[in-house]
């Protein structure tokens, strides 16, 4: 696939490119196709991440090589929060995020019988 070219005068002067990979909701897809951006298109950040397999597979390369990593749809603690990525980051809630949202309103529709929490990760 041709890169696309973008208009205007770039960031700070400086050209900027966009290219793309097909994860194809694979963790090792994944992982090959970022790879082959960073060696290759001297990419210098890489976003997206359709699923947490595939985000914790391209951030665990993003690590090794020292490229930023911005993940997308991903609700997994694992994808940037558990073993303290330097260079991941993620632009969309995480899974407690998610559930501190949700409760309220599953407790007012269906109460307390069904509400679960699981401990906050600061009561750790």
């Amino acid at each position: 696939m041709k890169p696309l070219q973008l208009k205007g005068n770039g960031i700070l002067g400086k050209k900027v490119e966009f290219v793309t990979g097909d994860t194809q909701t694979k963790s090792d897809a994944a992982r090959a196709s970022a790879k082959r951006m960073i060696e290759k298109d001297n990419v210098a950040m890489i976003t997206g991440g359709s699923s947490s397999g595939v985000a914790v597979a391209v951030q665990g390369l993003c690590q090794e090589m020292g490229v930023i990593f911005m993940a997308g749809l991903t609700h997994s603690n694992d994808t940037t929060g558990k073993d303290k990525k330097r260079y991941g980051f993620r632009h969309f809630f995480n899974a407690y995020m998610s559930g501190q949202a949700i409760a309220p309103v599953l407790l007012d529709e269906y109460g307390a019988c069904l509400l679960y929490t699981s401990p906050s990760p600061r009561d750790s």
